[in-house]
């Protein structure tokens, strides 16, 4: 795994606007809005 191409044809990193904090595929304690199964594009587990 090389950590050169980072941010160029990953997914973009995606700041929480409600924490502040990077939404990562655990990023699921702020409200819906800002939570990681609308941040990111996978099927929402409800």
């Amino acid at each position: 795994m090389s950590s050169v191409t980072d941010q160029t044809n990953e997914e973009p990193t995606l700041i929480c606007e409600y924490c502040g904090s990077v939404i990562e595929s655990d990023h699921q304690y702020c409200p819906a809005p800002y939570s990681s199964t609308l941040a990111r594009f996978d099927v929402p587990t409800s």
